[in-house]
């Protein structure tokens, strides 16, 4: 993760079900509680995020939400790294304050289309850039600075959140 990310919270130690929203003070942008958990769902290594160890996370609606775009970020992983074949006609259009992401796979006679926020498509980029270690990715998918920039944010204030005293 980025190293020099500074995180200003605005929460303190409040439980992840409380609706408090983390602020990442470079970019001045507050982020969803659900976001966090979804980012270090897909990004960091189990013992950090694993229900036995941490069922706090995992309680309440932003667990089950962060839960579900987890799984969705997941399958579309899995997919475009060919797990059912080659995925093919990748495309990700912005629409606002989503990304509309499509693509196929031969093989299954698949069309997929997902209208995910900016946060999890970033975060599947970033997925597919460095733990897939897929290099030829096209255009629509390939990982930019503010991919980047945007998952180091959201880890390090799930972190952040995580290390605050109770």
């Amino acid at each position: 993760m980025g190293a020099g990310v500074s995180i200003v919270g605005s929460t303190s130690a409040a439980s992840w079900t409380d609706g408090g929203h983390a602020k990442s003070a470079s970019l001045g942008k507050v982020h969803d509680p659900v976001d966090l958990l979804t980012a270090a769902l897909i990004l960091l290594p189990a013992e950090e995020v694993s229900r036995n160890r941490h069922p706090d996370l995992h309680a309440g609606p932003t667990g089950a939400a962060a839960r579900r775009r987890a799984a969705r970020i997941r399958s579309a992983l899995r997919q475009l790294q060919g797990a059912d074949g080659p995925a093919r006609a990748i495309a990700a259009a912005r629409n606002g304050a989503t990304v509309q992401v499509r693509y196929e796979i031969g093989r299954l006679s698949l069309r997929r289309q997902a209208e995910l926020p900016l946060a999890d498509v970033a975060v599947l980029r970033v997925a597919l850039a460095d733990r897939a270690g897929i290099r030829l990715l096209p255009p629509a998918m390939k990982v930019t600075e503010e991919d980047r920039t945007l998952v180091d944010l959201l880890v390090a204030a799930f972190r952040a959140r995580q290390s605050a005293p109770s």
